[in-house]
């Protein structure tokens, strides 16, 4: 009986690490998806862009086996929009800690704010709509 439970619990044990270890994955590969981060940040997996997956060099069970003193970890860069109050657009580029305003003047001119609309500039440079996007890259971190 005592050598079924040691079994089980040594099971747990092993999937536990294989689904946490090491920046999750397995979990992280599902929840970092391009469907999962354009369900809770964009409008569609369009705007979802990855610079590939996860390089494998740091891996522990690469060749040579062992730990290789780095690892990966994911970094996400936002661009967040929203409608504002005069007709245009509010964009994040900075996960929402500042905003840049656009709109039309009314001579039809692309303008933009970077001061809550108090002060605007004409934007020889806006082509039109900036769409929500997230961009997934991966930072390599060396353990020294």
């Amino acid at each position: 009986m005592a050598r079924e439970n040691t079994s089980n619990w040594l099971t747990y044990i092993v999937l536990g690490w294989l689904v946490f270890y090491g920046g999750s994955p397995l979990l992280g590969d599902i929840w970092y998806s391009k469907l999962a981060l354009a369900l809770r940040y964009t409008n569609t997996m369009n705007e979802v862009t990855t610079a590939g997956p996860r390089p494998h060099d740091c891996d522990w069970f690469r060749s040579p086996i062992g730990d290789k003193g780095c690892s990966y970890h994911r970094e996400l860069s936002f661009v967040t929009v929203k409608p504002n109050r005069w007709g245009g657009q509010s964009v994040s580029y900075d996960e929402e800690k500042t905003w840049t305003e656009y709109a039309k003047n009314n001579d039809g001119y692309a303008i933009y704010s970077s001061d809550g609309g108090t002060t605007w500039s004409i934007d020889s440079t806006y082509t039109g709509p900036i769409k929500p996007s997230v961009t997934v890259m991966w930072q390599k971190k060396n353990e020294d």
